[in-house]
Parts: C-alpha cells; structure tokens; sequence
C-alpha cells in the first residue's frame, strides 16, 4: 500500500464511524423523546380533582362543602382542597375537575372568576351550586324560591326523588334559551333544579338549590350525584377494585343467562357469589355447575349460601313429617323459611346428603348464615305473644324437653296450665335457656359435618358463619336462640370466618353505625378475620328527613360500604340484585377509594391498601412498577399491589413485542403482594383467606407452587386463563416454555 493512500483511509474509517455515532445517537434521541412523550401523555390522563373549600364557612354552608367533599371521597374522586383565592399557585389544566361549593363560588374574584371561564372553554371540568358570580357567568338565571317535595330524575327516572322537608329552593329559569341537558327538575312545576352545559370543550354541573346543606354526607338532596360525574361529566376515578361479596338468589334471576350474570359481576367489581342452594331443590334446579364455571371464568368465587333450618320447598313437600312446629303444633313457615326439625337425626342426615351431593360442584366455600331453630325472619322477634311464629315445639323437641325439665312446653301456651307464659316467667326463661343449648348443639354438627366434608374431599372451601349481631340487642338471644360466645369459640376452633349483619331495626341509622359494629367484634375476636354484611333495601319512610331515596343508593351506599370497609376490608352486600344496577356501576371506584396517585416528574406515586387497578393506561408502553418491569397488566389496568410504589412507561420498542408474548397476570380475585418475571418464569405472591383466582393471558406449561410441582384447576373463557390457586399466602411460579 502507498504511503499517499494510507491517511486517505484514515479519513474514510473516521468519517464512517462518525455517521455511526450519529445514528445512535439519532436513535437514543428518539427512544428517549418517545419514552418522554409516552410518560407525559399518560399523566396528563391522569384527572386531578380539586375543591374550593372556605374555612371560615359556617352553618349551612359549611355542611354544604362538607357534603361535596364527603361524596366525592366516597366514591372515589381522590380530592384536593385549595382556597378558593388561590387559583395562581395551582393553575387549573384541562383534565382537572373543579368543586366550587356555593360558600367559596361567592367569595370568588372577578379574575378568578375569569380564570375558570377561560380554562372551562378548554376543558375544565366544573361543579358549582346556589347563586354567585361563577353561575352568573356560566349564563344561569334563578327564579324565585318555590317549595319542593317531588322531583324527577331524568337520567334515573326509576328513582323518585323526596325531600322530607319541603324546603324553598330556588331553580333555573332560562334553561331553555341556553339549550343545557336538565338533570333534576321538580315534579310539580317542572322547574328545572339540576343541569349539565357546554363550554367550548369544557363542561359543568349546576345545582340551583345547594347542594346538600342538611346531612354534610351528600345524600339529602341530589343523592345519585356520583352517577352523574362518572356518565355525565364522564370523569372516572384513577383506581378500580375488584372487592366486594354479594349474596345471590337464582329466583331473582331467572330472566338473566348466567354467562351475563356473571359477566356484569365482573365489571361492578365483585369478588365472590354467595349463592343461594335451595334452588337445589326447584321442579327444574338451578344450574350450580354453569354458575360456578360461568363465574370462575371471570375470576369470581362462589360460595354455597345455607339458610338451614330451610332447606328447600321440596325437601319440606317431601318430608311432612320433619318440619318445625309452632306453638299451635302447625307447621312453622316465617317470612320464606319452610323451617325444618334438625333436631330429628334422621332430617338432618337426609339434608346433609342432599348438600353433598350438591358440593360435588367445584365450590369455592360454604356460608353457614343466620341458623336457627326460630327461623331468622322478623316474625319470630314477636316472641310468645304471635305463637304462629313462636317454634321449637316438634315431637322430638317436646320430649327431650319433658325428660329434662319435667313439663311439655305446649303448657307455656295453656291458660290452665300452671306453666302459663303470662303466669310463669320462670318456666318460659327454661324454654328459652333450652332453645339457646339446641341451637349451640346443632350449629356444632352442621359445622363439624361440614368440617368433615371438606377434609374427607381434600377441598379448601372457606366457611363462613354469618349471625345477627346482638351487642344492641341482648333480646335476641332469648327470642331467636343466640349465644354469641358459643358462637365466637366454635368459629375460633374450625377457623372460620365470621360475617355480621346488623338486624333490621338499625338499618335506618346512618352509615357510621359500622364503626360501632367493628369496634364491638374487633374486641371479642382480637385478630381473627371477620366480614360485616351490609343489607341494601327500602328503610327510609317518606317522611325521614334527610334522605331523598327510600332504598340507599348514590353517597349513602357509598358511605355504608366505606364505614363498614374501615373496618375490615371484607365487605358482603345482600344483594346483587337489591343493589341498584347504576350503584355498581361506580363501586368499583369506591371500593378503590383509599388508593392515591401523586404525579412526580415522569412518574407516578402510588399508594394504596390494598390490591387495585390503575385504568388509564398506554397500552403501547412498556411498564415499570418500582424501577423492575412490570407483568400485571391487561386491557381493564394496570395491577398495583398494596404499598407505595413508583410506576413510570416507556415507548414501544423489540423488547416490548418480546414481553407481551410472555405470561401476564391479568386480575387477581384477592390481594397481589409482589410479582416478578425472570426470564420465562412469572412468579406470583398472593394471600387469600378462600382459593385465589387468577386471571393470566396464557396457559402456563409448568406451575410451581412454594417450590413444588402443582397441577390447579385450570378454566378459560374467550380472551384468558383463570387458575385456582389455594388459599393462604403462597409464592405460585408460572412457566412458560
């Protein structure tokens, strides 16, 4: 080679690598716009929720932004409250929802005011109530104060809507000149109280009356308000939850398939069916083997719901000669108890035999609830004065009692008898005292029977005992046979978990009885789990003051559900089909209500109790939770386990094509506790007190179980596979090879 040519090629090789370098680094630029880009379009989806709260309010106005506050936090709008004369520290954004109560809309500057009008032309979202420079300029003119009773709800019109006291409200006189949608008017004028209105790409929420001055919960007025944030304003909370149990009567729904049934399950957020098995026994029976299919395929569990002594219209058809009897000796029926003589051997073996039969299905746990001889329907909290309601008086009953005490107890209903319950009290108290043993006696061998069962076919059915709670009312022990310490030792000694519904008469109460509930059974039970039911039916009469629903819907259900939450975080509501379809719409917010999300630079800051969904997602990014990749994710969210964690995105690249072709955890039915990928191995930590159902995006080839080869129960449905995972905490490793 000439020396000439030598540094002619020094020159080539320099500028070669010289394009090299700017190709990576062009290449560098663009990953880390694209990732930039990515993280900065995602939270900016992130809505930000802000309240105008006045702490010098006072009256009703004070109890008006309390009410806002109150709902928003219920059902799971995560709230920041800013003074209202602050506005240039914390500039409003387009995705931000704005509270503006009434109390701090009127204290207001006009450049405030301007502010918000300005940015709602944007996109702002905003929420106000009363009269005050803000609705001025929103273009609301109010008529005259009229007095209002009934209302109309246009976008629930099967609700019907009552204010108790009549109150003078004003309302919204040129609401057809501005062409808005109306969401509330008053039924007998017509007068619009509640509307939604455009502005440019913004929109708001106005309320003539305040909104709620009266109950500071949200609910004594404008109760389905959630409803209209979420499919009105279209504003959803960040977080969803998949966390509450619902009982299930078939008999309510026969009209649905149970495919859907168990679909809608899953988009309201619950976790688990406690299904009714009397059904069991239906000219036609209701299909318990598609039920618990259909719902495993959902990642739902079911449990087989007990209402024993009723065990079903044809088992009390077939066997007149085991049924209950009253204190005229007819046959004891309460409410929809057939009520059976468990205290015949022979009826409680046939009914064990027909529930074994029916456990041959893949259950997922079993709820003992309510039993008792007396039957658990009000009628028999009438006690001896209604003896149509008044049991324990069957043939083996009335035997055991004259051996053990010396008189038949049809005497405590002869007015000749020297035993007469009006003449001896110390006779009915040994009645009563007997009825007490009987119980104790035989809810011990259903739950030992059961016990057994469960050992006997190797299952992990969960069992709940579900009783009245009686710490208000010592009544019940007499009057319906309860023995709340008895109770509270067997639950203990079979490890089962207890589940407490307050009785009827204290369903009128507000939300905040649930505290008082789980304070009482957190100290008779120390740390052992329990469950607090919460029944969801008609209780406010027309003329309660403070409630504009008959049934709890909207903020109240809410905050039943979070008050009885605070305390345990399992929660069961009777029912699925008592709840109204437009409340489970938003309870998978509420029940994610005490996640929080901060925003920090590129990344997000989470913290959370228990398990959630986050449900904005990029469906085009990579995931990191805490600096590592992140495998829990599906169309419905990003899974975030409890804790505080970091999540931040990166752009779509090679490496993200190769992840999504790797085993995700898609949803979970309980708590995630960590989760990590190496290699082909997807490793899931988990704890739950039933089986776990776990919901991935492929099969797994192999599945390891605390480092042992286990073969689970296995479903699909369209898109995924669920497995059956034991309960407890457990490390599961799925394979993919």
């Amino acid at each position: 080679m000439t020396a000439e040519k030598q540094p002619l090629q020094k020159k080539y090789r320099c500028q070669r690598f010289r394009w090299i370098w700017k190709i990576v680094f062009f290449c560098i630029l663009i990953i880390y716009f694209n990732d930039t880009a990515c993280s900065k379009n995602f939270l900016q989806s992130v809505s930000e929720n802000v309240l105008l709260w006045n702490s010098n309010a006072l009256n009703e106005d004070a109890i008006d932004q309390q009410s806002f506050f109150t709902t928003l936090e219920s059902s799971g709008f995560k709230t920041t409250r800013r003074n209202p004369n602050d506005l240039r520290n914390h500039p409003l954004g387009p995705n931000t929802l704005l509270i503006v109560p009434n109390i701090s809309a009127r204290s207001l500057s006009a450049k405030n005011v301007k502010t918000i009008m300005k940015t709602l032309q944007l996109g702002l979202t905003v929420i106000t109530d009363g009269e005050s420079a803000l609705s001025e300029a929103m273009g609301f003119q109010l008529g005259k104060l009229v007095p209002v009773a009934d209302l109309v709800d246009h976008v629930l019109p099967e609700l019907k809507p009552h204010w108790a006291d009549t109150p003078r409200v004003a309302w919204i006189e040129n609401i057809f000149k501005r062409k808005s949608d109306i969401l509330i008017s008053d039924r007998d004028n017509g007068h619009p109280l509640a509307v939604t209105k455009r502005f440019g790409k913004g929109r708001c929420i106005y309320f003539a009356p305040l909104f709620d001055p009266i109950s500071g919960k949200g609910y004594a007025r404008f109760v389905d308000f959630p409803y209209f944030i979420v499919n009105v304003l279209h504003r959803k909370p960040a977080f969803r939850r998949q966390g509450a149990d619902a009982y299930f009567d078939p008999g309510y729904r026969y009209n649905l398939q149970i495919d859907t049934l168990a679909q809608r399950w899953h988009q309201w957020g619950i976790r688990a069916i406690h299904a009714a098995v009397w059904n069991f026994y239906d000219k036609t029976p209701y299909d318990y083997g598609r039920l618990i299919k259909a719902s495993h395929q959902n990642g739902i569990l079911v449990y087989a719901w007990l209402e024993w002594p009723y065990v079903g219209r044809k088992f009390w058809d077939l066997h007149p000669e085991w049924r209950q009897k009253n204190a005229l000796l007819q046959d004891a029926h309460l409410d929809f108890l057939y009520l059976m003589d468990f205290q015949n051997p022979l009826c409680m073996q046939a009914a064990m035999n027909d529930l074994g039969l029916l456990l041959e299905n893949d259950w997922d746990g079993i709820d003992i609830a309510e039993f008792s001889i007396t039957g658990m329907g009000s009628q028999a909290l009438e006690g001896p004065s209604r003896c149509e309601y008044f049991t324990g008086f069957s043939m083996t009953a009335r035997a055991e009692f004259k051996r053990l005490h010396g008189f038949d107890q049809i005497e405590l209903f002869d007015t000749t008898s020297r035993h007469y319950w009006k003449k001896d009290s110390t006779a009915l108290n040994i009645f009563y005292q007997y009825r007490i043993e009987v119980n104790n006696d035989l809810l011990r061998q259903v739950v030992h029977n059961l016990d057994s069962l469960n050992t006997t076919r190797k299952r992990n059915w969960e069992m709940i005992l579900t009783i009245a709670d009686n710490s208000l009312h010592p009544e019940f022990n007499k009057l319906l046979g309860y023995d709340l310490h008895n109770t509270i030792e067997l639950v203990k000694e079979y490890t089962m978990t207890l589940q407490v519904e307050d009785p009827y008469m204290e369903w009128t109460k507000p939300p905040e009885r649930y505290s008082g509930l789980g304070r009482t059974y957190h100290q008779l039970l120390g740390d052992h789990p329990f469950i607090i039911d919460i029944n969801i039916v008609p209780v406010h009469s027309p003329e309660e003051n403070g409630y504009a629903i008959s049934q709890p819907t909207g903020s109240e259900i809410f905050q039943l559900w979070k008050e009885a939450a605070d305390q345990n975080s399992r929660v069961c509501f009777y029912s699925e089909s008592t709840v109204f379809s437009h409340d489970w719409e938003i309870f998978p917010y509420a029940m994610a209500a005490k996640a929080d999300i901060q925003k920090e630079n590129s990344k997000l800051l989470i913290n959370t109790p228990y398990t959630v969904k986050l449900t904005s997602v990029q469906s085009k990014s990579r995931i990191f939770l805490d600096g590592e990749p992140w495998m829990c994710y599906g169309e419905e969210g990003i899974l975030i386990p409890r804790g505080k964690h970091r999540l931040c995105f990166q752009g779509m690249n090679v490496a993200t094509h190769i992840q999504e072709t790797k085993i995700r955890l898609i949803s979970i039915s309980d708590e995630l506790l960590e989760c990590r990928l190496e290699g082909d191995c997807l490793t899931v930590k988990y704890a739950s007190p039933a089986r776990c159902a776990l919901t991935l995006s492929k099969r797994p080839a192999v599945m390891v179980l605390d480092g042992v080869v286990v073969d689970l129960p296995i479903t699909q449905n369209v898109k995924h596979i669920v497995v059956l995972a034991p309960p407890g905490i457990h490390n599961l490793s799925l394979i993919d090879r």
